[in-house]
């Protein structure tokens, strides 16, 4: 079986963590060999520039955190994505390079050629096969973010311990997200392989709807 690499949008709050782990889970129940993952991270070397990314007290210039995002992710891809896709694995990426096209290039305004120039060096041609897009409006998006804040912390860190911290793309306001938000969709328009799902919908309504796609492109 040749390898599919699938990765998981939208903004903060969507549900997209959530639904990548249930088509991990999914893939691993049908005996697929699969990897869960995310972005920025997944890697020893990335989750070091995600610790700078995310939560560095100093001021980041925005374009410093394209570059970083950008090395992160060619670690990533190099040391794990790729390998894992020759291997014939089905690669689950919480988030990916449509997250950089969206935050920094529709939510800071820079360049998005520019940003596609830098990312397409540090991808090496390894690209997704199909891309989940989980819309919400970001009311919604926000009061999930809050609850999950009070229940079970923001994330879990690479060694299994809760991570409480807001981090820096977090504090960003509502006009950020608005923009962001829309640059997702924006860039849905121009690509076959997103699929925009309705994040509002129940949690296995959504998941019945990846598990659809991903068996259709596994053919199984």
């Amino acid at each position: 079986m040749a390898g599919l690499f699938l990765s998981f949008e939208g903004i903060d709050g969507c549900g997209k963590s959530t639904q990548a782990d249930l088509c991990f889970r999914a893939l691993q129940e049908m005996n697929i060999p699969a990897v869960k993952t995310r972005e920025p991270g997944g890697e020893p070397v990335a989750e070091k520039i995600r610790e700078i990314l995310l939560y560095s007290k100093d001021e980041i210039a925005h374009s410093t955190e394209v570059l970083l995002y950008a090395a992160s992710r060619a670690q990533h891809v190099a040391r794990v994505i790729r390998p894992s896709l020759e291997a014939g694995k089905v690669v689950v990426c919480d988030r990916f390079v449509h997250s950089s096209l969206a935050y920094q290039g529709y939510g800071l305004g820079i360049d998005i050629d520019a940003i596609w120039n830098i990312n397409y060096f540090a991808m090496g041609g390894t690209f997704p096969d199909l891309v989940f897009l989980f819309d919400i409006d970001l009311e919604e998006a926000r009061s999930r973010s809050k609850a999950r804040e009070n229940s079970s912390g923001r994330e879990i860190s690479s060694n299994n311990e809760i991570n409480n911290r807001e981090d820096r793309i977090e504090k960003r306001d509502l006009v950020f997200y608005r923009k962001v938000r829309q640059g997702f969709l924006e860039l849905a328009k121009n690509d076959s392989r997103i699929i925009v799902l309705d994040g509002r919908e129940p949690i296995d309504i959504l998941h019945g709807k990846v598990m659809k796609a991903v068996t259709r492109a596994l053919n199984v």
